[in-house]
Order: structure tokens, then sequence, then C-alpha cells
């Protein structure tokens, strides 16, 4: 195959791959606007219509995922654009694997779906789709690791999230009908999956502390995006050590729950729009 054939291939392959994102993204669209209707209806049919919604996007969002690997010849995780992808879909996976038992707890799906549309749009129209070629501190054995693990305790933390919302919604005299069916076992999820996410994070950390030694011989850099990481981390550990004290147990357990969403975002793209914003304040000093 010529260069100009390869350059070809890869065009006619972005091309597929960005219009399947924007039907996956638009998918996402329909079912929060779904979830917003069924909010302000309290109709069973509208949340079964956004379950359903969300469980087929999700198959077209698995079939984009191998389609980009395909198109990229490696796993796509190498790029904010491919991660954010990852991190939707494991996102909505882990949210429908729960709502199983709880089928007719559907305003999770609502927060879900949202997340899912938002982020969805941000990767198309603000991140770079063009793949590259695997830099060298990609080629290591702890990349992978490092990078599923982290985005596995991201997605596990979005669902915690979602089902913290609904227990602050049970308060409400209007949403309180639909959650009649989440018991207390449900509520204990957003325990749980912290949990779990706060092992997957933990164990990130350290393999990407190996990954950090084998590339520049340094176990931990002062920088903007591990900063956060550490934030989220003792965020997130104070949460879980907040629910083991009974006045604590509940609503400032919930306040950390939030706080610690807050700092995943950051983690996750807070910090690069941090340092642009920095850089944009000195250069605009500089030419003062």
């Amino acid at each position: 195959m010529t260069t100009e054939e390869m350059f070809s291939r890869d065009v006619f392959l972005l091309g597929v791959d960005i219009r399947l994102y924007w039907t996956v993204a638009l998918f996402y669209g329909a079912c929060f606007f779904a979830g917003i209707a069924y909010i302000l209806s309290l109709k069973e049919r509208t949340g079964k219509a956004l379950t359903l919604g969300l469980k087929i996007t999700a198959v077209m969002h698995v079939f984009l995922v191998i389609f980009r690997a395909y198109e990229v010849r490696r796993l796509p995780l190498q790029t904010i654009y491919e991660a954010i992808s990852l991190y939707v879909l494991l996102t909505v996976f882990i949210c429908l694997y729960i709502q199983k038992k709880w089928d007719k707890v559907h305003l999770p799906g609502v927060a879900i779906s949202g997340i899912a549309f938002l982020f969805s749009l941000y990767n198309l129209l603000d991140r770079n789709p063009i793949a590259f070629t695997a830099f060298l501190k990609f080629q290591s054995k702890w990349f992978e690791l490092h990078t599923c693990t982290a985005f596995l305790s991201y997605a596990l933390f979005t669902v915690s999230f979602a089902i913290e919302l609904c227990y602050i919604a049970s308060g409400s005299k209007h949403l309180s009908k639909v959650l009649v069916t989440a018991d207390k076992q449900f509520y204990e999820l957003r325990h749980r999956l912290i949990v779990i996410g706060f092992s997957s994070l933990t164990f990130s950390i350290y393999v990407g502390m190996l990954w950090a030694h084998e590339l520049w011989g340094l176990y931990w850099i002062w920088e903007p995006k591990l900063i956060w990481t550490l934030i989220m981390w003792i965020t997130y550990a104070i949460y879980l050590h907040a629910r083991s004290i009974g006045k604590w147990k509940e609503r400032p357990a919930s306040a950390f729950n939030f706080l610690g969403f807050s700092s995943m975002l950051m983690a996750f793209l807070g910090a690069e729009w941090l340092v642009v914003l920095l850089g944009t304040i000195k250069k605009c000093h500089l030419s003062l």
C-alpha cells in the first residue's frame, strides 16, 4: 500500500469514526431528554424508554470503540478523545448493570445519560480525533493497566454520584414517588461503588508511579493533573472515613461524595483547562 493510499484509508476511517460518534452522542442526548420527560411526568413507560435507549446506545458505543481500535490498530486508550469515550462507555455499563436489579428506579439513568451526552459533545467539539503513532511513553507494560484502572474508578465514582443524587432527591415530594422501590440496599451502593473505585484508583496511582519511574526515574511529579488526582484520592478517603462515623454517615458524607466527583472532573479535564488559563494569564501579563 502506497503512502497516498494509506492516507486516504486513514481519512476515510476517521470520517466514519466521527459520524458514528455523532450518532452515539445524539442517542445519549435523546436518552437525556427522555429522562427530563420522565422527571416531569413520572410515567413508568417513559422511564423504561430511557433505560432501553441507554441499552441501545451502549451497544452502539461498543461498536464505535471496536471500530476505533480497528482504525488506529491498537487499543484506543492513548488520547483524551479515546479516554473520554472509554470513560463514558464504562459509566453507562455500570449504571445499566445496577439497574438490572432495581429495574423500576430510572433516575440514575437521567444523570448518567446527561453526563454521557455532555462528555460526548465536548469530545466531538473540542478534542482532536486524529490518531497518532504510539509514543515511546505509551509503549510500557504499565500504561494500559494504569489507564484502564483509572477510568474504571472514574466510572464507579460517577455512578455513585448519580445514586447520591437519587438519595438527595428522595427528600423531594415529587421525586420520592418514583423512588419508593429504591430500598436501603440501593442507596448503600453509593458507598460500595466508592469502596471499589477507591481501591481501583489507589492501584492506578501505584501503577502510574511505576510507569513514571520507568519513564523519568521519578515516582511523582508535582504537576496539576497529579495534584488533583491526589486531592481526589484524599477526598474519597475522607468520605470513606465519614461513612464510619454515625453523625457523619448521611448528609456530611454526601457532601464529600459531591466534592470527590468535582475533584475527579478536575483531575480528568479541569487540570488541563487550568494550565491553559494560567498560560493565557501569563502571556497577557508579559504583553503589558
